[in-house]
């Protein structure tokens, strides 16, 4: 029954948390990655589930051995958040 408070189901209940599920995101690639010093490193990228949009943060130099940390984020229309890390290793041979 729409009208009915107790029923989860109705966006108009009063006490309903509406959409409450972030989107998936799918990383393409791998979620670690390794190259050499001087290598090249080519942003593969992800995907949202929904189709929302995926914004990138972190970058890699690729002239300096480290471990760095890309981490890719997006929200829907109701603002759930999803993140997802890639760990990009530079190794010095």
């Amino acid at each position: 029954d729409p009208g009915d408070p107790g029923d989860p189901g109705d966006p108009g209940d009063p006490g309903d948390p509406g959409d409450m599920t972030a989107p998936t995101i799918t990383l393409i690639g791998d979620a670690v990655s390794r190259l050499v010093v001087g290598g090249v490193y080519i942003e593969e990228g992800a995907t949202s589930d929904g189709g929302e949009a995926v914004t990138i943060r972190g970058t890699v130099d690729v002239n300096t051995s480290g471990v760095y940390i890309v981490t890719y984020t997006s929200s829907d229309a109701a603002g759930n958040v999803a993140t997802a890390t890639r760990t990009v290793i530079v190794i010095d041979i």
